[in-house]
C-alpha cells in the first residue's frame, strides 16, 4: 500500500500567518516552486514501457521511473517530505498543529521566521533580512514569481502599511464568477431575488425544496457550483458559509430549485466581489467595545468541584515570543432549525487578535429535544475550539494574554455553566455541562453574555432579512 498523503497549510492558517506578520511588523515573501514534484525521487519501483516518442534505439524497452513524475500517485508525498528535509537544514521546525506551516528562532532570539507552504507554493514571513532564505532555497529549487504577496491560494493581499493588511478574495471570485457562467451556459448571473442584496431567500429552508431531481449533467453542474461556493468560503467569505454549508448538502441529489438558490447566492457575490478583512495586527477586535456585554462572575467555589482539573499545555514548545493576543469566539445555535428532521445549527467564528481566523456553520449531528441543549452543545463546541486555538498559537511560539474569551447570547446556559449552585437536571447534556464549566472553573476560558441581535454569529445559523444580514 503506498503512502500518498501530502499536507497542505489550512486557510485559516494563512489569515493567522498575515495576522502575525501585521502585529510584529514582519516581511513577507511568497513565491512558487518551479517544477516541484521533479525534485524528489520515487519510493517505489516503478516500470514503464516507452514509446516511439524516446527514440528508435528505446521504442518498446522497458524502463525505471526514479523522478516523482506528475500523475503518480506517491508524487506529491515524495516531494512533501523533499521541500521538509529541506526546510529542517536551514533550521525551521515544524509546527505540532498544522505540519505545513514551520517556524525558526532569529538569531538575535527576538521573534520568529514563519513558512507555509501548499504543495509547490509557499509564504515566508520574517525581519529584513528574510530574502537570505529564498537565497538558501535557490540553491537546491527553482523558484518563479517571488516578491511581497499580492495574490496567495486564492487570497488578494494588499499592504497598506508593515502593521495593517487587507485580505480580500476578489480575484478568485471575479474568475468564479466567470466559470459559474460558463456552467450554466449564460451571460449574466441573475438570481431568483433580482437585486440580489442578500445570498438567500428570506425563508430560506431548502431541505422543504419539493422541486424536480437534476438528472446527471444538472447533479454535476451543481456539484462544481457547490465547490467553487466552499472554496470561496475558506478564503474568508463568512456571509455564505450558512447558505454554502446547507445546501452542500444536496450534492448527491440535488433539485432544480437548489440549483436556484446557489444561482441566488452567487448574484449576490457578483453584486458584493470586494468584501475583505482587514488586520492591524491588535490584540483583540475594535468592535469589541461597541457591544454591550456581561461578564459572567469569576468562578470562585466553582474550582472546588474540578479542583484535580488541569488543561496540558503543549509539550516542547517553542518559547513565547512578541505581543500577546486575545483569542475571541462568539458563538450561536438556532434550535431545530432543519425542518426536515429538526436539527440544529451551530455558528462559530474565531478571532485571533483582531484578524478572524475561522468561521462555522454546520449542523450538530444530534437531534436536540430544546434551545437548551442546542445551545449548550454549541458553547461546548466553542470551549473545545477555543483550546485547540490556544494549542495552535502555542505550537507556533505566539504568547497568548489571558483565558479565551466566549460570548454567547443565551443567558439560561451561561447561568448554568457558572453557577456554582447549578444542578444538571438534563442528562442528555451532560458532557457538554461539565466540559464548559470545567474550562470556566480553572480559568481557561472566560464567558460573556451579549444580545441576540448584536451576536455577529447569528448570521451563521439562519436565514436573516437584509437589515439583520448586514449588520452582522
Amino acid at each position: 500500500e503506498y503512502d500518498t498523503y501530502a499536507s497542505t497549510v489550512k486557510p485559516e492558517n494563512v489569515r493567522l500567518q498575515l495576522f502575525l506578520s501585521a502585529k510584529e511588523g514582519m516581511e513577507m515573501i511568497s513565491g512558487d516552486i518551479g517544477s516541484a514534484y521533479l525534485n524528489a525521487y520515487t519510493k517505489e519501483k516503478i516500470w514503464t514501457r516507452l514509446d516511439a516518442g524516446f527514440g528508435p534505439d528505446l521504442d518498446g524497452k522497458l524502463a525505471r521511473i526514479i523522478k516523482a513524475l506528475y500523475g503518480l500517485k506517491t508524487s506529491a508525498n515524495v516531494w512533501y517530505f523533499h521541500l521538509c528535509d529541506s526546510l529542517r537544514e536551514m533550521g525551521f521546525k515544524q509546527c505540532k498543529l498544522d505540519s505545513a506551516i514551520w517556524y525558526r528562532l532569529r538569531e538575535d532570539e527576538s521573534q520568529y521566521d514563519y513558512f507555509s507552504h501548499h504543495v509547490d507554493d509557499f509564504l515566508l514571513s520574517g525581519d529584513t533580512n528574510i530574502k537570505k532564505w529564498i537565497d538558501t532555497l535557490e540553491l537546491s529549487y527553482t523558484i518563479t514569481g517571488k516578491g511581497e504577496p499580492k495574490y496567495h491560494l486564492g487570497h488578494d493581499i494588499d499592504k497598506i502599511h508593515k502593521h495593517c493588511y487587507k485580505l480580500g478574495s476578489r480575484t478568485y471570485v471575479k474568475n468564479a464568477l466567470d466559470k459559474v457562467k460558463r456552467i450554466l451556459n449564460v451571460d449574466t448571473i441573475q438570481g431568483p431575488i433580482k437585486k440580489a442584496q442578500i445570498p438567500y431567500k428570506t425563508e430560506f429552508h431548502p431541505e422543504l425544496d419539493k422541486t424536480e431531481l437534476h438528472d446527471e449533467k444538472g447533479t454535476n453542474d451543481y456539484q462544481k457550483l457547490a465547490g467553487i461556493a466552499q472554496w470561496i468560503t475558506s478564503l474568508g467569505r463568512a456571509d455564505l458559509n450558512f447558505p454554502v454549508n446547507q445546501l452542500a448538502r444536496y450534492n448527491a441529489a440535488p433539485r432544480t430549485g437548489h440549483t436556484q438558490d446557489m444561482i441566488q447566492m452567487f448574484a449576490f457575490l457578483n453584486k458584493w466581489t470586494d468584501r475583505y478583512l482587514i488586520t492591524e495586527g491588535k490584540t483583540e477586535p475594535d468592535f469589541i467595545k461597541d457591544l454591550k456585554v456581561t461578564e459572567m462572575p469569576p468562578p470562585n467555589h466553582l474550582k472546588e468541584y474540578y479542583k484535580d482539573s488541569s488543561f496540558e499545555d503543549l509539550k516542547d514548545r517553542p518559547i513565547p515570543k512578541g505581543k500577546p493576543v486575545i483569542i475571541t469566539i462568539f458563538v450561536d445555535s438556532s434550535h431545530a432549525n432543519m425542518k426536515d428532521n429538526m436539527q440544529s445549527v451551530t455558528g462559530i467564528l474565531i478571532f485571533v487578535g483582531d484578524m478572524l481566523i475561522k468561521v462555522k456553520s454546520k449542523r450538530q449531528k444530534h437531534v436536540e429535544s430544546s434551545t437548551y441543549s442546542s445551545e449548550f452543545s454549541a458553547l461546548r463546541e466553542a470551549v473545545e475550539d477555543g483550546l485547540a486555538t490556544r494549542l495552535l498559537l502555542q505550537s507556533l511560539g505566539v504568547p497568548i494574554q489571558g483565558p479565551v474569551r466566549i460570548y454567547c447570547d443565551s443567558k439560561s446556559i451561561l447561568d448554568s455553566a457558572t453557577n456554582t449552585d447549578g444542578i444538571l437536571n438534563r442528562r442528555h447534556v451532560v458532557i457538554a455541562y461539565h466540559v464548559t464549566r470545567e474550562a470556566y472553573a480553572i480559568g481557561l476560558v472566560k464567558l460573556y453574555h451579549i444580545a441576540g441581535e448584536d451576536n455577529p454569529a447569528d448570521h451563521l445559523t439562519k436565514g436573516l432579512e437584509k437589515i439583520k444580514f448586514f449588520k452582522h
